[in-house]
């Protein structure tokens, strides 16, 4: 018989009025099955508290250290760089319009993202 049973059994012959209601042992015996349910409820609680701490403390750690990654590969810097004189240098073309700017930038980072999948 399981736990939650042998449980069961007791409170409802407790509640049924039946002989157990007598027995000191046998409610001692649903206490005790209690008071053990709350402490593995509790010690789980805990567990799954310090995992999720754990886990946020290793995510702020990672957060922004990709990049940082990266950046020790010099040609990441040279790529940026190439990257950042284009635009600037179309920015302040005679054929630039203020109006198109952000529109561009918008293109050029869906461009990024579709190349960096």
């Amino acid at each position: 018989m399981k736990k939650a049973e042998l449980k069961e059994l007791i409170r409802n012959s407790i509640l049924e009025g039946d002989y157990l209601e007598d027995d000191p042992n046998a409610v001692q015996a649903l206490e005790d099955a209690e008071s053990e349910e709350m402490d593995s409820i509790a010690e789980a609680d805990a567990i799954v508290e310090a995992w999720n701490a754990k886990k946020q403390a290793l995510q702020e750690e990672m957060d922004g250290g990709y990049i940082e990654l990266m950046e020790m590969n010099p040609k990441f810097d040279e790529g940026l760089k190439m990257l950042s004189e284009v635009w600037n240098e179309w920015k302040s073309g005679e054929m630039t319009e203020e109006w198109m700017i952000d529109e561009a930038r918008q293109d050029l980072l869906e461009y990024l993202a579709s190349i960096l999948k």
